[in-house]
């Protein structure tokens, strides 16, 4: 598992399931057995594109044409992550 991946299911729980991201993080952290830089960074991915969750949504849902509930949840957790690492 990599970083982007711990991040990319993380996100999609917080978002279909509700899961509290401060419980769901250290779990699949210690799961995939990152490296402690690789650890870092899919924290910085998953805590990083929730908090800035909305000014990506604004931004994907004006270059999708349509609102963001019609766009499938995995795709969209990969733009919203994706967007995390190129604004930041």
């Amino acid at each position: 598992m990599t970083a982007r991946s711990v991040a990319m299911s993380v996100v999609l729980d917080v978002h279909e399931d509700d899961v509290f991201a401060n419980l769901a993080l250290p779990s699949r952290l210690q799961q995939a057995r990152l490296s402690t830089a690789d650890a870092a960074f899919a924290t910085e991915l998953t805590y990083g594109t929730l908090r800035w969750q909305g000014q990506y949504d604004a931004v994907i849902e004006a270059l999708a044409s349509r609102p963001i509930t019609q766009i499938d949840p995995e795709p969209l957790a990969a733009l919203r992550i994706g967007m995390h690492q190129i604004a930041r």
